[in-house]
């Protein structure tokens, strides 16, 4: 049958299909909670280069901008290169070229950095 399962399962009425796309919905987020938001970027910067492109200085409205990104001592796919600025090199110049402020980790450190619980729940917010 159609489900493979020679029709023992009931018809499954399925969700409608989400049409935004991920830079939507961080300007979605930027103007909603401004200033207030910490975009945190853990892999390309495709996205946040999108919304800049759609509109500039958005990125430096937020509170903060932390991305995982770059190497210093060593990469994880050429031996200078980190994946997630390799894999997109011109949006990451692009994104980072639209804030004022950025906190970047490199690979370097998140090869070695430990969240405790402790932290982890310091940084949540309700």
């Amino acid at each position: 049958g159609l489900n493979g399962l020679a029709g023992s399962l009931p018809p499954v009425e399925l969700p409608k299909e989400e049409t935004r796309d991920a830079a939507g919905v961080i300007l979605e987020a930027i103007d909603r909670y401004g200033d207030d938001l910490v975009l945190i970027s853990v892999g390309p910067l495709t996205n946040l280069a999108a919304v800049e492109r759609r509109r500039p200085g958005t990125l430096g409205r937020v509170r903060d901008l932390l991305i995982m990104g770059g190497a210093i001592a060593g990469g994880n796919v050429r031996p200078y290169a980190e994946f997630n600025f390799w894999y997109d090199a011109p949006s990451a110049k692009f994104a980072l070229a639209g804030v004022a402020h950025a906190v970047l980790f490199a690979l370097d450190i998140t090869n070695q950095l430990c969240f405790s619980e402790n932290y982890t729940a310091l940084m949540v917010r309700e």
